[in-house]
């Protein structure tokens, strides 16, 4: 949705930000895989450059700490609101930022569907590229 109006009036960010507050807050929240979404965004971003590298350096390590669980979305859409309002982000980081978001889903999905019975290729789950899903186990 991003810029645009979505649900309940919300705009498309703000919109996200309430999905990740509530899945912060639910009593499932354990379960979610922030270590691995964590590792896999770092690992990526390598490949974008110094600023993607600064931006995991702020928003993931610094802020995470000593947590290697520590993964914080609301961070990622931030960026993505920064970089699709066109404030100045180079190529290079606008497609950092579509890699990582592209890595979260692909790591979330990939829990979900291993959660579901379903074999998923570890590229998936690591949010990895070239991923194809299995019949249930």
């Amino acid at each position: 949705e991003a810029f645009n109006v979505g649900e309940y009036g919300m705009v498309g960010f703000s919109n996200a930000n309430y999905w990740s507050n509530a899945a912060h807050r639910s009593s499932g929240s354990g379960t979610i895989p922030y270590g691995d979404i964590r590792r896999a965004i770092l690992e990526a971003s390598g490949q974008f450059g110094q600023e993607a590298k600064d931006w995991c350096q702020e928003r993931i390590v610094e802020e995470g700490g000593d947590d290697e669980e520590y993964w914080e979305s609301r961070a990622l859409h931030e960026l993505c609101a920064q970089v699709s309002r066109g404030d100045g982000a180079e190529e290079n980081f606008r497609g950092f930022a579509e890699q990582a978001s592209v890595v979260e889903l692909r790591v979330l999905l990939g829990h979900c569907l291993n959660g579901a019975g379903y074999e998923c290729p570890s590229c998936l789950a690591s949010g990895g590229a070239n991923s194809v899903v299995s019949e249930k186990k």
